[in-house]
């Protein structure tokens, strides 16, 4: 019950804006989008990688891919407790046989509250996701920063088109809640929102492992990141 409550103070961290911060514990955060096969076992559980394992491209039908939304870079002591964002591809409604296609979504999180208008999962819908348990497993090894898969599309592209992560069109923000239901707006250049590519014309882009300072330094201070 108590971690059931916590989940919902996360989700009403996230839908509040008073308690809102550039600079917490988990202002370095990331939301990626990392594409796998497809499977029907473990399916939420495999996809929590390092940074450097992220994929962000794939091949055109009769390709099928899952593509996952990851929240990375969280801080382990804070956790992970939810997340907001939102997504945007060219190929306009989902499974409309243009560009990149959503099949399905299925969520990795014990409560969703989706956007009506696009709905969910259209081009241009948000999301606003909450765990009932802490989130603080660093794959690649202490001081890699937690990683949290949210949720993943069934899915292909038709012709060559782009998944994005986005700020979610409600208040155009990203946030990510920590464990004590205190949230940071996710921000920083380089983009901390990721994207996949589907047809080989257009790069992807992992922000896992970016170290980005918080509001009001320099983004010149940026020193390393991750590509694949």
């Amino acid at each position: 019950m108590k971690r059931f409550a916590t989940a919902l103070l996360a989700g009403a961290a996230l839908l509040a804006t008073s308690s809102e911060s550039f600079a917490g514990a988990n202002a370095n955060a990331k939301i990626a989008v990392h594409i796998m096969s497809v499977t029907t076992k473990n399916n939420c559980p495999r996809a929590r990688v390092a940074c450097n394992a992220i994929v962000t491209t794939a091949n055109l039908y009769p390709e099928l891919r899952f593509a996952y939304i990851l929240v990375t870079d969280g801080d382990a002591a804070a956790g992970i407790a939810g997340l907001q964002f939102g997504i945007q591809y060219a190929g306009g409604t989902a499974a409309d046989g243009v560009g990149f296609d959503v099949f399905g979504w299925v969520k990795c999180t014990d409560l969703e509250f989706i956007t009506p208008t696009p709905a969910w999962p259209n081009s241009g819908g948000g999301n606003l996701m909450t765990w009932v348990a802490c989130q603080q497993v660093e794959p690649g090894g202490l001081g890699t920063g937690v990683v949290a898969v949210a949720g993943y599309f069934y899915c292909a592209a038709y012709t060559p088109d782009c998944l994005s992560a986005t700020p979610r069109p409600v208040d155009n923000a990203g946030k990510v809640a920590n464990c004590a239901a205190q949230e940071d707006i996710i921000t920083g250049t380089p983009s901390h929102f990721g994207r996949a590519c589907f047809g080989g014309t257009s790069q992807g882009y992992n922000p896992c492992g970016l170290i980005t300072p918080v509001e009001n330094t320099t983004w010149s201070q940026i020193k390393s990141g991750y590509s694949k």
